[in-house]
């Protein structure tokens, strides 16, 4: 198993630290939720978990390097052997980057997952989570999740569905510039954040170099002025035909948004820019 054969071989650091002391507590709604900004050691601290959690795992990253690094971290900090092969004879522990062939721990991307539930599934979730289910996993990473596209949503809420299944989130920055029905998603697919790493505990680690913003001031061209200039008078001439466009101004006046604004709360939060654009106008 993992805990037998996974053992971290450096110094952990004290943020990694306060999260490791309160493990329990975390995992106690099989949820892991982590979020930290580059540097701050996810990877290491999601291998860290997987050993805990002590199950089959599957571990889905935005891209191939990224699913490497995986493989990489585990070999440089927590295990002696120096590759795959040595790993499986000493432990039993089977390592796979192949998501039709999943073993002990696969590691696999996004784009994989959804080629492999369109493709070989044809796009049914009941197979998908039976697929995996037979394979025995139980564990579900996903790394970097703020980068999760449309298309990867439905098989990693399926795959939620696995018997006892364990879900652990790595993140810098949660989609808070997104939609909020979008935001609601990934919260409801990742769980509520257990620990959020800030940048000034890097510095204090001696991780991240502390830094100050430098900017640079530029006049522009007589090109880029005239290019300016021109722009800002099609602004202004498109408002102005927008302000004395009589049916246009009839149309914002009646529209639903407007005139039954109590009643219809939820389409004004999944559009509040245009909806503040009808007020404006």
């Amino acid at each position: 198993m993992l805990k037998e054969a996974f053992q971290f071989i450096y110094p952990w650091r004290s943020y990694q630290e306060r999260f490791l002391k309160d493990f329990d507590d975390h995992i106690a709604d099989d949820h892991l939720h982590v979020v930290a900004p580059p540097g701050s050691g996810k990877t290491v601290l999601g291998l860290e978990m997987m050993k805990r959690v002590n199950k089959k795992t599957l571990v889905l990253a935005p891209t191939i390097t990224i699913r490497n690094q995986w493989e990489e971290r585990m070999f440089e900090c927590f295990v002696k052997e120096e590759n795959t092969q040595q790993l499986s004879e000493r432990s039993g522990i089977e390592v796979s980057r192949n998501i039709k062939k999943p073993t002990q721990l696969t590691f696999a991307t996004y784009q994989s997952l959804h080629a492999f539930t369109k493709n070989e599934m044809e796009g049914d979730m009941d197979r998908l989570v039976a697929f995996f289910a037979k394979a025995g996993i139980q564990n579900i990473v996903l790394d970097e999740a703020h980068h999760l596209k449309n298309e990867w949503w439905k098989p990693l809420f399926a795959l939620k569905q696995l018997p006892n299944c364990t879900l652990t989130a790595l993140t810098a920055t949660p989609p808070y510039d997104s939609e909020q029905r979008e935001i609601a998603k990934y919260f409801q697919l990742c769980g509520p954040i257990d620990i959020e790493i800030s940048v000034p505990e890097l510095v204090k680690e001696g991780n991240l170099c502390a830094h100050q913003d430098y900017i640079h001031f530029s006049k522009p061209d007589e090109a880029q002025i005239q290019y300016i200039l021109e722009y800002r008078m099609k602004s202004m001439r498109f408002i102005d035909e927008l302000i004395t466009n009589e049916a246009f101004g009839t149309f914002i006046l009646e529209h639903n948004l407007y005139t039954l604004t109590d009643g219809l709360l939820d389409p004004i939060y999944e559009q509040p820019d245009f909806y503040v654009a009808m007020l404006v106008y």
